[in-house]
Protein backbone atom coordinates (compact mmCIF):
# COMPACT_ATOMS: atom_id res chain seq x y z
CA UNK A 1 0.00 0.00 0.00
CA UNK A 2 1.44 3.15 -0.66
CA UNK A 3 2.26 6.01 1.77
CA UNK A 4 -0.65 7.51 0.22
CA UNK A 5 -3.07 5.40 0.04
CA UNK A 6 -2.15 4.37 3.61
CA UNK A 7 -2.61 7.87 5.20
CA UNK A 8 -6.64 7.82 3.04
CA UNK A 9 -7.04 4.76 4.57
CA UNK A 10 -6.09 5.81 8.36
CA UNK A 11 -7.50 9.11 8.00
CA UNK A 12 -10.93 7.50 6.35
CA UNK A 13 -11.11 5.12 10.13
CA UNK A 14 -10.83 8.89 12.38
CA UNK A 15 -14.41 8.70 14.20
CA UNK A 16 -14.34 12.27 14.53
CA UNK A 17 -15.02 12.60 10.26
CA UNK A 18 -18.02 13.75 9.52
CA UNK A 19 -20.29 12.33 6.87
CA UNK A 20 -18.98 14.64 3.88
CA UNK A 21 -15.52 14.23 5.07
CA UNK A 22 -15.44 10.44 5.59
CA UNK A 23 -17.38 9.80 1.91
CA UNK A 24 -14.57 12.10 0.25
CA UNK A 25 -11.86 10.13 1.93
CA UNK A 26 -13.56 6.94 0.32
CA UNK A 27 -14.17 8.29 -2.91
CA UNK A 28 -10.78 9.58 -3.60
CA UNK A 29 -9.33 6.18 -2.37
CA UNK A 30 -11.31 4.67 -4.94
CA UNK A 31 -9.42 7.05 -7.38
CA UNK A 32 -6.45 6.55 -6.30
CA UNK A 33 -6.76 3.21 -6.61
CA UNK A 34 -7.98 3.21 -10.31
CA UNK A 35 -6.17 5.60 -11.43
CA UNK A 36 -2.83 6.07 -9.30
CA UNK A 37 -2.92 9.99 -8.16
CA UNK A 38 -5.02 12.33 -6.95
CA UNK A 39 -5.76 15.72 -8.98
CA UNK A 40 -3.98 18.30 -6.99
CA UNK A 41 -7.87 19.84 -6.15
CA UNK A 42 -7.98 16.15 -4.26
CA UNK A 43 -5.05 16.78 -3.03
CA UNK A 44 -5.17 20.32 -1.02
CA UNK A 45 -8.75 18.80 0.02
CA UNK A 46 -7.22 16.39 1.96
CA UNK A 47 -4.60 18.30 3.56
CA UNK A 48 -7.09 20.52 4.81
CA UNK A 49 -9.10 17.22 6.54
CA UNK A 50 -5.96 16.21 7.94
CA UNK A 51 -5.43 19.92 9.08
CA UNK A 52 -8.78 19.55 10.75
CA UNK A 53 -6.96 16.50 12.79
CA UNK A 54 -4.30 17.04 14.13
CA UNK A 55 -3.07 16.34 17.96
CA UNK A 56 -3.69 19.76 18.97
CA UNK A 57 -7.54 19.89 17.02
CA UNK A 58 -8.45 16.41 18.43
CA UNK A 59 -7.59 17.61 22.04
CA UNK A 60 -9.62 20.75 21.21
CA UNK A 61 -12.50 18.11 19.90
CA UNK A 62 -12.47 16.38 23.43
CA UNK A 63 -12.16 19.31 25.77
CA UNK A 64 -15.29 20.34 23.42
CA UNK A 65 -17.38 17.18 24.47
CA UNK A 66 -16.47 17.46 27.61
CA UNK A 67 -17.80 20.88 28.01
CA UNK A 68 -20.98 19.86 26.15
CA UNK A 69 -23.79 21.11 28.77
CA UNK A 70 -27.38 19.94 28.99
CA UNK A 71 -28.05 23.53 28.47
CA UNK A 72 -26.48 23.40 24.93
CA UNK A 73 -27.87 20.12 24.36
CA UNK A 74 -31.42 21.60 25.03
CA UNK A 75 -30.84 24.62 22.83
CA UNK A 76 -29.63 22.25 20.05
CA UNK A 77 -32.45 20.08 20.37
CA UNK A 78 -34.80 23.23 19.98
CA UNK A 79 -33.24 24.15 16.88
CA UNK A 80 -32.48 20.59 15.25
CA UNK A 81 -36.27 20.45 15.59
CA UNK A 82 -36.91 23.20 13.97
CA UNK A 83 -34.58 22.09 11.05
CA UNK A 84 -36.09 19.15 10.75
CA UNK A 85 -39.70 19.89 10.89
CA UNK A 86 -39.98 23.55 9.46
CA UNK A 87 -37.96 24.39 7.36
CA UNK A 88 -35.61 23.24 4.28
CA UNK A 89 -31.69 23.71 5.73
CA UNK A 90 -29.80 21.34 7.78
CA UNK A 91 -32.01 18.48 7.83
CA UNK A 92 -28.78 16.09 7.94
CA UNK A 93 -27.25 17.32 11.12
CA UNK A 94 -30.90 18.15 12.24
CA UNK A 95 -31.76 14.38 11.66
CA UNK A 96 -28.52 12.85 13.10
CA UNK A 97 -28.62 14.92 15.82
CA UNK A 98 -32.37 13.77 17.30
CA UNK A 99 -31.95 10.69 16.20
CA UNK A 100 -28.88 9.65 18.10
CA UNK A 101 -29.27 10.96 21.90
CA UNK A 102 -24.97 10.35 22.23
CA UNK A 103 -24.42 12.78 19.21
CA UNK A 104 -22.24 15.95 20.17
CA UNK A 105 -22.22 17.92 17.38
CA UNK A 106 -18.70 19.63 16.31
CA UNK A 107 -18.03 23.41 17.50
CA UNK A 108 -18.96 24.42 13.84
CA UNK A 109 -22.02 22.21 13.51
CA UNK A 110 -23.77 23.33 16.72
CA UNK A 111 -22.44 27.40 15.84
CA UNK A 112 -24.56 26.81 12.37
CA UNK A 113 -27.24 24.96 14.21
CA UNK A 114 -28.08 27.29 17.42
CA UNK A 115 -26.48 30.77 16.40
CA UNK A 116 -27.76 31.91 13.43
CA UNK A 117 -30.45 34.62 13.56
CA UNK A 118 -33.45 31.67 12.77
CA UNK A 119 -32.39 29.58 15.40
CA UNK A 120 -31.30 31.96 18.15
CA UNK A 121 -35.33 33.31 17.49
CA UNK A 122 -36.78 29.99 17.59
CA UNK A 123 -34.91 28.96 20.57
CA UNK A 124 -35.61 32.24 22.61
CA UNK A 125 -39.71 31.52 21.74
CA UNK A 126 -39.36 28.33 22.76
CA UNK A 127 -37.44 28.99 26.17
CA UNK A 128 -39.15 31.93 26.85
CA UNK A 129 -41.60 32.28 30.10
CA UNK A 130 -45.18 31.79 28.55
CA UNK A 131 -47.00 35.11 28.00
CA UNK A 132 -50.45 33.56 28.95
CA UNK A 133 -50.77 30.54 31.73
CA UNK A 134 -52.69 27.44 30.81
CA UNK A 135 -55.60 28.21 32.20
CA UNK A 136 -56.29 32.07 31.24
CA UNK A 137 -58.97 33.00 28.84
CA UNK A 138 -57.70 35.09 26.07
CA UNK A 139 -59.09 36.04 22.50
CA UNK A 140 -57.71 36.12 18.82
CA UNK A 141 -55.86 39.20 17.27
CA UNK A 142 -57.31 40.26 14.49
CA UNK A 143 -54.29 38.87 12.06
CA UNK A 144 -54.91 35.26 13.39
CA UNK A 145 -54.66 33.22 10.77
CA UNK A 146 -57.67 30.87 11.56
CA UNK A 147 -59.57 34.71 12.47
CA UNK A 148 -62.52 33.31 11.09
CA UNK A 149 -63.04 30.30 13.62
CA UNK A 150 -61.85 32.06 16.55
CA UNK A 151 -62.91 35.95 15.52
CA UNK A 152 -65.50 36.91 18.96
CA UNK A 153 -64.64 33.46 21.07
CA UNK A 154 -63.12 33.07 24.58
CA UNK A 155 -60.32 30.64 24.04
CA UNK A 156 -58.98 28.66 27.06
CA UNK A 157 -55.14 28.56 26.97
CA UNK A 158 -54.64 24.07 27.58
CA UNK A 159 -51.14 23.79 27.28
CA UNK A 160 -47.94 25.28 25.90
CA UNK A 161 -44.77 23.54 23.72
CA UNK A 162 -41.06 23.68 22.51
CA UNK A 163 -42.10 22.79 19.12
CA UNK A 164 -41.41 25.91 17.48
CA UNK A 165 -41.82 26.66 13.48
CA UNK A 166 -40.95 29.95 13.48
CA UNK A 167 -38.35 32.73 14.40
CA UNK A 168 -41.05 35.18 14.20
CA UNK A 169 -41.44 37.24 18.01
CA UNK A 170 -43.97 35.87 19.78
CA UNK A 171 -43.92 32.64 18.12
CA UNK A 172 -44.50 30.23 20.95
CA UNK A 173 -46.93 27.54 20.06
CA UNK A 174 -49.65 27.02 22.23
CA UNK A 175 -53.05 24.65 22.67
CA UNK A 176 -56.27 26.70 23.01
CA UNK A 177 -59.82 25.48 23.27
CA UNK A 178 -62.57 28.08 22.10
CA UNK A 179 -65.00 27.77 24.34
CA UNK A 180 -68.02 26.06 23.62
CA UNK A 181 -66.30 23.66 20.96
CA UNK A 182 -64.92 20.17 21.83
CA UNK A 183 -61.98 20.37 19.45
CA UNK A 184 -58.60 22.25 20.92
CA UNK A 185 -55.85 23.87 17.77
CA UNK A 186 -52.40 24.93 17.86
CA UNK A 187 -51.61 28.60 17.70
CA UNK A 188 -48.84 30.95 18.62
CA UNK A 189 -48.86 33.60 21.62
CA UNK A 190 -48.04 36.70 18.81
CA UNK A 191 -52.18 36.09 17.69
CA UNK A 192 -53.33 36.36 21.04
CA UNK A 193 -54.06 38.69 23.45
CA UNK A 194 -55.97 39.18 26.58
CA UNK A 195 -59.97 39.66 26.31
CA UNK A 196 -61.18 43.45 27.03
CA UNK A 197 -62.53 44.60 31.03
CA UNK A 198 -65.88 45.69 30.33
CA UNK A 199 -66.60 48.90 31.81
CA UNK A 200 -68.70 49.40 34.77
Amino acid sequence: MSNLAERLKNLSENPHLSDWERGFCESILQSLEKWGNLTPKQHNLLQKIEGNYTEEKLREISEWKQNFTPEMRQRAEIAANYYANHAGYYRDLASRFLSDPDFVPTSQEYKKLCENDYALGVIENALSEPKFAVGTLVTARANHPRRYRVKNKLLLVVQHSMNVSSHAKGAKPVIVLPIGEAEMMWTEERFLKLPKKKKN
